[in-house]
């Protein structure tokens, strides 16, 4: 069946229970083979199937798929997956907090990683390795950073899974970060003595 010209009754509903085209008394479409052609207002609910097109507004939910074209405006929430193509903006690393205790491994999260070393008496230096990590982990980076107000050290060495520069000896705001080149190789980008 073929509806052409201008319906003026408050509700319009063709089709079955399950297979139906309908417009209630404020505009609002349902339906259930889906849409071909452009929406202009809200999508209330959720969206089963492909979009294929831009959307131009805002998106409250979740998004599971994969997006092919470019997010103009913020992202608040995770991306689980990869980002091909540039990221303009401030992207926001998790922060998380560990302590550091002479002779033990250190496991790093992705992102940056603020570290009390402990010890007795001010000016401790903690020899810590890092734990391993895994090849999911390839290219992502760690950066270490000491707690303000610690009165000890955290001593990193050139050895085993990480390639340094040279030692690491830091104290309070000192900075290393890493990258994972390799399952269980984390290799130094830079350092700050703060």
């Amino acid at each position: 069946m073929l509806f052409t010209g201008v319906c003026f009754a408050e509700i319009f509903d063709v089709g079955t229970s399950t297979s139906y085209f309908r417009v209630n008394d404020s505009g609002a479409a349902t339906a259930s083979g889906g849409f071909v052609g452009d929406i202009t207002g809200d999508v209330t609910g959720d969206v089963t199937g492909n979009v294929t097109g831009d959307v131009t507004g805002d998106v409250t939910g979740s998004v599971t798929g994969n997006v092919t074209g470019d997010v103009t405006g913020d992202l608040t929430g995770n991306v689980t997956g990869d980002v091909t193509g540039d990221v303009a903006g401030i992207v926001a690393e998790t922060v998380t907090a560990s302590t550091a205790t002479n002779g033990e491994a250190i496991t790093l999260t992705a992102g940056i990683n603020t570290i009390t070393p402990q010890g007795g008496a001010n000016d401790t230096t903690n020899t810590c390795t890092v734990a391993d990590v895994a090849a999911a982990d390839v290219g992502k980076s760690y950066t270490v950073v000491l707690a303000g107000g610690v009165t000890n050290l955290l001593g990193l060495a050139d050895s085993g899974n990480l390639k340094l520069s040279a030692a690491f000896v830091g104290d309070e705001y000192d900075v290393v970060k890493l990258l994972a080149i390799a399952t269980n190789v984390l290799v130094e980008v830079e350092r700050s003595d703060n």
